[in-house]
């Protein structure tokens, strides 16, 4: 008897085609690649109603804004920042549009925050400098500021949502 044919496996857009071959060095993170696969879709269907000629609204007349952010959590070389740079160059190629520029600003323990009298005036300049790009807060948590800067972090996440996407990284434990 003859074998069945194997199911055929479902067409993926060149979008995540691209993410799939960028991020095959980036191993055992499939719940990063699932994330990422749903960011790109959601991207991939606000693109199709605006070329529909609708909007890019859920059919409530909400705006649509895929929560781009996220939390990595691990000990140090364990790839946290070469992904983020990964990540970056994919969600900015053309044919994926997710961000604007490949461009990835970085701020971390130790990088002193723009001038400003408020703390969160300070954090609101790194976010303006970060629309359309990758915002990579590294070991945040080891700030010497962190509580106001954590104060000052969680309004912006709403404020910015869709415009800068926030990836925060550092030891498991502390960061979460």
């Amino acid at each position: 008897a003859a074998a069945a044919p194997a199911p055929a496996s479902t067409p993926v857009s060149p979008a995540v085609a691209l993410l799939r071959r960028e991020m095959a060095d980036v191993k055992g993170q499939t719940q990063l690649m699932s994330v990422l696969e749903k960011i790109v879709k959601a991207e991939e269907k606000q693109n199709r109603r605006r070329e529909a000629g609708g909007s890019a609204e859920q059919p409530d007349g909400a705006p649509s804004k895929t929560n781009r952010n996220m939390v990595f959590g691990g000990p140090p070389g364990t790839g946290k920042t070469s992904s983020v740079q990964k990540i970056a160059k994919v969600l900015a190629a053309p044919g994926v549009g997710v961000l604007k520029h490949a461009k990835v600003v970085e701020l971390n323990k130790e990088t002193p925050l723009p001038r400003g009298d408020t703390v969160p005036q300070r954090v609101g300049k790194v976010f303006d400098s970060a629309k359309g790009c990758i915002l990579f807060l590294d070991e945040a948590h080891k700030r010497t500021d962190s509580a106001s800067f954590v104060d000052a972090l969680v309004p912006l996440l709403s404020k910015y949502e869709g415009e800068v996407m926030v990836i925060i990284a550092g030891y498991k434990d502390e960061i979460m």
